[in-house]
């Protein structure tokens, strides 16, 4: 009898996880009970399966596909939500209206200041200095609106360098360590394993190996991976 569930939790690094089944407790599931076609368990994807027993009497999931017909399928690609407005352009906007504030204040008390004083001189005078102080707070604001520009451009541009991995130095860069070439030679047994390593890919990758006895994930744990994990 075939169910359907959804996977509750996978360990990567050991292979193996489990099942939820409705009305049920969860059910284990071994990496061999997957299509070896180089998809990854995911916690959440729906899976069709039977219940068998493994070697020590555990429920385990068997005859296990990622649809209801039986056939495995790819994962498709998660989509992403679209990012937040960038806080740069909101920072310019407020850079602005305070600007715009400072200047509108400072403009009435000059104005009245140079109302004060010219009440003692004459008219054109009065007008003239009135003038001369509008230009000159323009011209101050103005030199503060591209000082508070630049400011945040150069900002902008010193966040960019730091997150661009494109700036850093190539000899900076750590050399990649290479995998070794593996491929399923006709060895199945603990005895003919070199490494932990090495027993660990044979048994997630190659069918009919002997080296997992309890089916917990652990190979060779007597030989190999006795206090790894």
């Amino acid at each position: 009898m075939r169910h359907a569930g959804k996977l509750k939790s996978w360990n990567a690094d050991r292979g193996f996880g489990f099942i939820a089944l409705t009305g049920q407790d969860d059910v284990f599931v071994h990496i061999g009970a997957f299509a070896r076609d180089g998809v990854a368990p995911v916690p959440g994807e729906p899976l069709w399966f039977e219940i068998g027993s493994d070697a020590r009497g555990r429920r385990c999931a068997i005859r296990l596909s990622r649809t209801a017909g039986g056939e495995a399928v790819k994962l498709g690609e998660l989509a992403l939500e679209p990012i937040a407005p960038a806080r740069d352009a909101a920072a310019r906007v407020d850079a602005d209206d305070r600007v715009r504030r400072v200047g509108a204040d400072r403009r009435p008390r000059a104005a009245g200041k140079a109302t004060i004083r010219d009440t003692r001189r004459t008219p054109e005078g009065a007008s003239g200095r009135r003038d001369g102080g509008r230009r000159g707070g323009r011209y101050r604001l103005l030199v503060l609106t591209t000082l508070v520009i630049l400011a945040v451009a150069g900002w902008d541009q010193l966040q960019r360098h730091r997150t661009d991995p494109a700036a850093e130095p190539a000899d900076l860069a750590e050399p990649a360590t290479p995998e070794p070439l593996r491929s399923c030679d006709g060895r199945l047994r603990c005895n003919q394993m070199t490494s932990c390593d090495e027993a660990t890919w044979f048994l997630r990758h190659c069918p009919g190996t002997e080296m997992d006895g309890d089916h917990d994930g652990v190979p060779c744990e007597q030989q190999w991976c006795g206090g790894r994990f």
